[in-house]
């Protein structure tokens, strides 16, 4: 597999794990654990999702400490639609076929 394309699922991992996480919180009023996160979006390993939450609270988007989950929240800025979309900035575009 390409860089790029790590890269880019990288990138879509981490929005669907902030979307997961937040919907989570608000259907249940706390934090998801690292294994219902990883049902939840179908990523197969918690070591994944433990490195997705360390880029999360890295990017400002979550608070908290990893090693303890339930205990995550979401910031202001995390909450808003410039941090997912921030997120998906970061993923590589597809390069465009020279004709």
């Amino acid at each position: 597999m390409m860089q790029r394309e790590k890269s880019a699922r990288r990138s879509l991992n981490r929005v669907r794990v902030l979307r997961f996480i937040r919907d989570f919180y608000a259907d249940n009023g706390f934090s998801p654990s690292f294994r219902e996160i990883a049902l939840g979006t179908g990523i197969r390993s918690t070591s994944t999702v433990s490195v997705y939450i360390h880029d999360l609270i890295e990017d400002g988007i979550l608070s908290g400490c990893a090693a303890r989950p339930r205990r995550l929240k979401i910031t202001e800025y995390g909450a808003t639609e410039a941090a997912e979309a921030a997120l998906t900035a970061c993923a590589p575009k597809p390069m465009e076929t020279i004709a």
